[in-house]
């Protein structure tokens, strides 16, 4: 069957839809074409507009792009029929159809003013789009009609805020149950242990997104005992193994007192035995202090591939350890339901304190309605001619439990597409059974299913790598079991290439030399250096081709055409340096970038210290900073003084107060520029925004044209921008002020959440 034809029954089918489609085969332009396809259909009640229909896709950005990608499909179709069957007027005269029109001439009319009408569409994430059913039904609901949406960051601090609470008020009544818990896990994480703490702040959004209620946490309880049991298992073979060769060090060695110690406790190395949590406690200090013993003395080891044996029984004992205590821990279920139930209590309170609801309680409280207002779920049933959702591999058992009640399977208005190798967030709660099953149903009510399988992003060479490295990966025995579940089928998952074959050159190239024997540190940065030198080469050499989209054939490669991906953001600084050093630009358009950039932290310092005038950590980190430009010797001057003698660094930032800079002149204009500034900014932070606070700041003190002039200045600048952006969305709420967001600006800076610097691009 042909592509187009593939999209044409697509368009066509009227009843329900699951569409498995494969990574640049169409699948957006299939849901997109359908949600077209459903505006132009003539029914008996005249054509559908655009809030008779529900489009859900996992992202904000997603839900944009295909905004504006069903803006895009309405404009051609407009244009299109206005050649074939023009109307007079301008779109604002057509609020009425006129009797003498031809069909052509209706459909045209009523697309134009879907197209007006287009951002009060229902096109959004599922979070949003519970946001806005909430916000229609705020009594059926039983919510604040005006209430707010914590964002993940927000929604965080508080849940960890309630739990700090109420685990320290149950340790001050000496709740004997909590004691233990506390005893077995640790209060915070140290190390590979998780604590209890964070333990508790993983464990209630799972519970929430699987829509389980408490009973159900001992089932998660049994599976993660297990789990880690296994985990336990693989640790203490490797650990034993270890164990013989470092016995074979100097008997004054800490190696060998290790391995002495871990040989005379056979319930460590042993295979099913249990530890009791001193024997853990103390093995995990021995670790500890064994890694520290070794990078002391690692240059005069004998041999590096002991060193590095050293470091890896000190990681092995800390996981046996670790995963020991938490199994310990889990079997203690009754008291952790009992103290997440009063977290969750105190933190329900808290947020009704606020009028705030976080992304759980939108899918949690939608859900609820729909179940418990039939008024309401008829309504929004007869309201929706077509739910369409995309990335349906990404949704968990409380959003399949919202679509599937407004559009149950059978019915024939559900619409779904999804990958099953495309599944990346299982981290969030997202179940892969999830589309399975709904898929399943949709089939077996009578619905359609469609196969995407031509590729229009990759080329032929790399189409075929991924085939036969998904096939390798997805057999039976791989995965812990996901293989099993989602075994590779040649006729559904093997994706088939549509672009020429321009290019001569492998589609995938290994590179690095680094392996485990180097280390990981030295392993990373090897790749990095190598990395960033091969696309150096690629750039320079101009023997690198990818395709072009304008001419068709193929170009040279540019830096713009480069993308690196990491399986983590933890080490993203290596790869950047490397890529410095190389003169490579670049910009990081995902992770942890934007809150871990110089340029934010500095500005966060400073309006630290605006709002609080003895920290003292902000003003000197400010000072150093180009936003006052002093010198290290400036600032020890400022802390010391010419005699070495401790002085007060806040004492010099009063106005009319002497500062000890007299023979570093430069440095003492450049001090006192910066306290007249700073006495200006004070007095006017009560009467700017937060916005227009942080502009004056920049422009007073020239500091955009001093990060701008700095290499990948382009970025820094992109990054001031995007955080007065911030502060402005921050303002909406208008009571909320610069302290609240200095807490807020300094608390995602330390949690560092995956948040992209900003967008240079400029696409």
């Amino acid at each position: 069957m042909k592509s187009d034809d593939v999209f044409k029954q697509i368009q066509s089918a009227s009843g329900d839809i699951v569409i498995r489609a494969g990574a640049g085969t169409g699948k957006t332009t299939a849901l997109v074409m359908k949600y077209l396809s459903e505006l132009s259909a003539p029914r008996e009640e005249g054509y559908a507009t655009v809030d008779r229909l529900c489009a859900i896709t996992f992202t904000v950005k997603a839900a944009g792009e295909m905004s504006d990608r069903v803006r895009e499909k309405l404009t051609e179709k407009i244009d299109e029929l206005s050649a074939e069957a023009p109307i007079e007027g301008s779109s604002a005269n057509l609020a009425e159809d006129d009797p003498q029109w031809s069909e052509k001439s209706r459909l045209l009319a009523h697309l134009v003013r879907q197209r007006q009408t287009l951002k009060s569409a229902y096109i959004s994430t599922i979070h949003s789009f519970c946001a806005r059913l909430l916000w229609e039904n705020p009594v059926a609901a039983g919510v604040d009609p005006a209430f707010v949406v914590m964002d993940e960051t927000e929604a965080k601090s508080l849940m960890e805020r309630a739990i700090h609470k109420v685990i320290l008020e149950k340790l001050r009544a000496g709740a004997g149950d909590v004691k233990k818990l506390v005893a077995d896990y640790g209060f915070s994480s140290k190390g590979r242990v998780e604590g209890l703490k964070n333990y508790i702040l993983r464990m209630i959004p799972l519970i929430r997104s699987a829509n389980m209620r408490l009973a159900g946490l001992e089932r998660i309880h049994v599976r993660e005992i297990n789990a880690l049991k296994q985990k336990q298992k693989g640790a203490r073979s490797k650990l034993k193994n270890l164990v013989l060769k470092l016995l074979e060090f100097g008997k004054a060695s800490r190696e060998k007192k290790f391995a002495d110690a871990l040989s005379e406790s056979p319930e460590v190395i042993e295979d099913g035995s249990a530890l009791d949590p001193v024997t853990a406690g103390k093995f995990l200090k021995m670790a500890e202090e064994l890694r520290k013993g070794v990078q002391k003395r690692k240059s005069v080891i004998d041999g590096k591939e002991k060193g590095e044996e050293a470091y890896l029984a000190a990681d092995l004992t800390e996981a046996v350890c670790g995963h020991d205590m938490e199994i310990a821990l889990l079997k203690n279920s009754g008291a952790m339901t009992r103290l997440i139930k009063e977290i969750q209590n105190r933190y329900e309170i808290e947020k009704r304190s606020a009028g705030a609801l976080d992304y759980d309680d939108l899918e949690e409280k939608t859900r609820d309605l729909l179940k418990k207002s039939p008024r309401t779920l008829t309504a929004y049933r007869k309201r929706f001619y077509r739910a369409l959702i995309d990335e349906f591999q990404d949704t968990n058992a409380l959003q399949m439990e919202i679509v599937t009640l407004l559009a149950p399977p059978g019915e024939g208005r559900l619409f779904i597409v999804g990958d099953t190798k495309q599944s990346i967030y299982g981290f969030r709660g997202a179940d892969i059974n999830v589309f399975e099953k709904v898929g399943a149903q949709i089939v077996e009510n009578g619905g359609e299913k469609f196969l995407l399988t031509k590729s229009r992003r990759s080329t032929p060479a790399l189409v075929d790598f991924t085939n036969r490295y998904f096939e390798a990966l997805m057999q039976d025995g791989n995965g812990e079991g996901k293989g099993r579940r989602f075994r590779f089928n040649s006729d559904t998952d093997r994706l088939k290439p549509v672009r020429p074959d321009e290019n001569d050159g492998p589609a995938v190239t290994r590179i690095g030399t680094g392996g485990e024997e180097e280390g990981i540190d030295k392993s990373r940065l090897v790749e990095a250096c190598d990395i960033a030198d091969y696309i150096k080469w690629a750039v320079s050499s101009g023997e690198a081709l990818v395709g072009d989209s304008k001419s068709g054939g193929a170009r040279p490669v540019k830096f713009g055409d480069i993308a690196i991906l990491l399986r983590t953001f933890t080490n993203h600084e290596v790869y950047e340096s490397a890529l410095r050093r190389s003169g490579a630009p670049y910009q990081v358009v995902k992770g942890r970038g934007f809150y871990d950039s110089q340029e934010i932290k500095d500005i966060s310092n400073l309006l630290s210290f605006l709002d609080y005038s003895a920290d003292v950590l902000a003003y000197v980190s400010v000072l150093r900073s180009p936003l006052a430009g002093l010198s290290d010797s400036a600032l020890l001057t400022l802390c010391v003084g010419d005699k070495g003698d401790r002085l007060d660094p806040l004492k010099f930032i009063r106005p009319g107060e002497q500062s000890p800079l007299f023979d570093l002149k430069e440095d003492a204009q450049r001090f006192e520029t910066f306290r007249d500034r700073l006495s200006q900014w004070r007095a006017a932070r009560d009467r700017m925004t937060i916005s227009e606070l942080i502009e004056t700041i920049i422009s007073q003190t020239g500091y955009g044209a001093v990060m701008t002039s700095r290499f990948n200045g382009e970025q820094y600048l992109a990054n001031i921008f995007k955080l007065i952006e911030l502060a402005r969305t921050f303002e909406m709420d208008g009571s909320r002020g610069l302290k609240n967001f200095v807490v807020r600006l300094k608390a995602m800076i330390a949690r560092e959440p995956s948040e992209a610097r900003a967008d240079i691009s400029g696409g």
